[in-house]
């Protein structure tokens, strides 16, 4: 790994470990010679693949924003620059009178602060910003040359002490920007199937579609119904029924091309956002999927063969959609009707909506 690290780009390549089953040291002296992540267990490719998309991911995220407050503009200066030479946005708030608006106004992904400011301990301006529900989980790391900065823990997520060691305070930002990404992620998530929630991909769609210019990019949405789930879980159970709902969402998500956005519509459907696809770039790798989950030979607990298969309803953007929820009845029709012919098949909805 320190090989691998002194190539150029090392630094970004995605180290995973695999193991048996080990002991924390085991894990310990992975990650202290530079493993991004241990994999443990039985170890088969889907799970590999999994992982790794998930560490790919969260590599190819920004870095965060920091808002740093301080008092002292030398000490300000020498800190961003450290900051953005790593590849974080900095935004530098000197008065702590003006704190509240700077958050507000810049977002930030994390919160460094001196303790002893102009006027004010830093203890309490974090306190003061914790009143605030929406920056209640927002790390916050003190920046101090007070020995007794133990005391503001309850106010702070980490505490680093001055005069500052640059890597320690980098690997203590990335350190809390990551475990913030993951709490964050995992409100969106749906825990069985490990895709956006329904309100979460409705939340992202809304902001895409304000954002995004949908009137300009080849978009569409897919809604991709499992056909006779209460069958197969009154025959198997729903457990069964969980594991191949897991599967699909996977598969829609990492083998769709332009895939943007991937939820658990509702019980036995998930929602589909697509980008940038051709004209006939929407259908031809849903009906590739779609055979590709019919054709495969699945047992049941108890030995028994059965296969699977699911509907497609596909909505092209049109213009006059400028809320979602036109967009996804459109999208809902378009499902039903597939189903209507007997399931297992792909329907567009009109062109009228």
């Amino acid at each position: 790994v320190d090989t691998l690290r002194e190539q150029a780009g090392g630094e970004r390549t995605v180290v995973l470990f695999l193991a048996g089953e080990g002991e924390f040291e085991d894990r310990l002296e992975a990650i202290v010679a530079g493993a991004d992540a241990v994999m443990e267990g039985e170890v088969v490719p889907e799970r590999i693949s999994v992982k790794l998309q998930e560490l790919l991911r969260r590599q190819s995220q920004d870095l965060g924003h920091v808002l740093y407050l301080e008092g002292d503009p030398d000490q300000a200066a020498y800190v961003e620059r450290l900051l953005r030479a790593a590849g974080y946005q900095v935004t530098v708030c000197i008065d702590p009178v003006r704190f509240g608006e700077t958050v507000a106004a810049v977002a930030p992904d994390l919160v460094l602060m001196e303790t002893v400011l102009p006027g004010v301990r830093g203890a309490d301006v974090a306190r003061a910003l914790r009143q605030e529900p929406r920056y209640s989980t927002l790390p916050v790391l003190f920046l101090t040359t007070n020995a007794g900065a133990e005391q503001a823990l309850g106010e702070a997520d980490a505490w680093l002490k001055k005069p500052i060691d640059p890597r320690l305070l980098l690997s203590t930002i990335g350190n809390h920007l990551q475990r913030a990404r993951l709490r964050a992620e995992m409100r969106e998530l749906d825990s069985t199937t490990n895709q956006l929630h329904h309100a979460a991909f409705e939340r992202q769609l809304t902001h895409w579609m304000t954002t995004g210019d949908p009137a300009r990019v080849p978009c569409a949405l897919a809604i991709v119904d499992l056909d006779v789930t209460a069958e197969l879980n009154a025959r198997f159970g729903h457990a069964l029924c969980d594991e191949l709902l897991r599967g699909l969402g996977q598969s829609l998500r990492d083998d769709v091309p332009g895939a943007h956005l991937c939820g658990r519509y509702d019980g036995d459907a998930f929602a589909l956002l697509i980008l940038n696809h051709a004209d006939d770039g929407i259908e031809a790798p849903l009906e590739r999927l779609r055979a590709a989950f019919a054709g495969l030979e699945r047992y049941a607990p108890d030995g028994r063969v059965f296969h699977a298969n699911f509907s497609i309803g596909i909505a092209r953007y049109q213009p006059g959609w400028r809320r979602p929820q036109l967009w996804l009845a459109a999208t809902e029709d378009a499902v039903r009707a597939a189903k209507k012919r007997g399931g297992g098949r792909l329907a567009f909805a009109s062109a009228s909506g």
